[in-house]
């Protein structure tokens, strides 16, 4: 008895006496599944052999398949290519390495948003505040490179208002960084973004109901 690379049996073999029964389990390595036997018709990586003759068996397994789904929101499109091939498949063997490139179409641009905030203020939250407050951070570090932002009354105010912030950046920074650059604003929520689809749904979740949403860029130089 032997396995190919992937796996593993319970037994290396041996001799048996005749018509003795011999079980022989095949067990996977972790990113393997066992694919079946050769030297016997029997299936199931749990199998007794009713020794009557010499035998060569050998459990055969695969490297497990996984697909992968890419979902874009706007207009563009994702390549995906194994790294150190040429092959493009939306199915990978496990322990594979992909190399995913966004491409934005011409009047679309890709952005790539790290943190998320939530900015309050004791004073009356206006249209431009939320600008000001995102040129003021924009120009007091080098580190931030595009804002996207939503205004949306306070639940218990709703003559005032609270505002949102994704932040593309591009370099790490901290969250005294954030609020030396805002300003006398109360810095809420600060936490890098893991989940950008489920931040994105959030930050978005009142749109069409009287809110105030913009991008702010930095000037390129």
């Amino acid at each position: 008895m032997s396995a190919s690379d992937g796996g593993s049996v319970n037994t290396s073999g041996g001799e048996f006496i005749e018509n003795s029964s011999v079980s022989i389990i095949a067990t996977p390595e972790q990113g393997y599944e066992f694919l079946g036997w050769t030297g016997t018709s029997l299936t199931g990586n749990s199998i007794t052999i009713k020794v009557i003759s010499n035998q060569t068996i050998t459990a055969n397994f695969k490297r497990s398949k996984y697909t992968l789904t890419i979902d874009t929101v706007g207009s563009g499109e994702v390549s995906q290519q194994i790294i150190n091939s040429a092959r493009e498949t939306t199915e990978y063997e496990s322990g594979k390495n992909i190399r995913l490139s966004a491409t934005p179409q011409s009047d679309f641009l890709f952005y790539d948003w790290e943190y998320f905030i939530t900015c309050r203020t004791h004073y009356k939250v206006h249209l431009m505040t939320a600008r000001n407050w995102i040129n003021k951070l924009i120009s007091s570090t080098y580190k931030v490179e595009n804002v996207f932002y939503v205004s949306e009354s306070d639940k218990g105010d709703h003559t005032n208002k609270h505002v949102h912030m994704l932040i593309d950046k591009n370099t790490d920074m901290t969250y005294k960084e954030i609020r030396f650059g805002l300003g006398n604003v109360s810095v809420g929520d600060y936490q890098p973004i893991y989940d950008k689809d489920e931040v994105c749904k959030y930050v978005v979740k009142h749109f069409g109901k009287n809110v105030d949403y913009d991008f702010v860029f930095k000037e390129k130089s």
